[in-house]
């Protein structure tokens, strides 16, 4: 998801996006390549797979 895309599809301000996407990134959680920012966590990458499997979409 782009910088764009992610600022578009919640709804908190930018700062606190920045606040958090800043702390996934330095967890090794996410990580941002070629503009895109990606789970790089294959522990959480495999339950959100199972989860929107299961339930038809991801856990809010």
């Amino acid at each position: 998801m782009s910088w764009d895309e992610l600022i578009n599809k919640i709804s908190y301000s930018k700062s606190t996006i920045i606040k958090y996407v800043d702390i996934l990134n330095n967890r090794g959680i996410i990580n941002h390549y070629y503009n895109k920012y990606v789970i790089s966590d294959e522990m959480l990458k495999t339950w959100l797979t199972y989860k929107k499997e299961m339930d038809g979409h991801y856990p809010y």
